[in-house]
């Protein structure tokens, strides 16, 4: 697999229509989210999917995109917060976001893509901490259009793959578990 980053803002654009139309196919929900440093709380539309055990969510905001996943059922729980979180930018090689949408050179597949840094402000939650409890297993070095330099991300999944959801379902895990294990 040879993945290289998008950065063309229509191309990102289509890889994020391509997702939301992935999670919007779950079931429809309404559930209270509120966390703390996030995106203003309060009521929203999530989707669940039963098979893997998720709720997602996909919201664009100015300067890029939003995917929320979490695992409380949202028929039975109507209040909750994202267990884990995938922002990206709308456009460009900026990091800052840490998700990232990426297309393979040789399949022209597209993945979306996590640097491993997790939302929170929970004393030792560190991108070297996760990437250390998640281990080797996924990750892959990036290309840029037009630069030299790789950069390490989790790969989340291919966003056209039946797994998808499983596979998120177990980073929403793992980054809960990496999280707990840090009281």
């Amino acid at each position: 697999m040879h993945l290289i980053a998008l950065t063309q803002a229509a191309d990102v654009q289509n890889a994020y229509n391509q997702l939301e139309k992935r999670v919007t196919s779950g079931e429809q929900s309404e559930m209270f989210l509120g966390w703390p440093g996030g995106i203003e709380a309060g009521v929203r539309t999530v989707y669940w999917h039963p098979g893997a055990g998720i709720w997602a969510l996909a919201e664009p905001f100015v300067g890029g995109y939003w995917f929320g996943f979490g695992t409380d059922n949202p028929h039975l729980v109507k209040a909750g917060a994202p267990g884990f979180q995938i922002s990206l930018p709308d456009h460009g090689s900026s990091k800052r976001k840490a998700g990232r949408f990426a297309q393979d050179l040789d399949t022209e597949r597209v993945f979306v893509l996590h640097s491993g840094v997790l939302g929170g402000k929970k004393k030792g939650l560190t991108k070297d901490g996760f990437l250390a409890f998640h281990g080797a297993e996924n990750r892959v070095a990036v290309s840029w259009p037009n630069q030299k330099y790789l950069t390490e991300y989790i790969v989340v999944g291919d966003i056209a793959d039946d797994n998808l959801f499983n596979r998120i379902a177990s980073l929403v895990k793992m980054a809960g578990d990496y999280k707990q294990g840090l009281n």
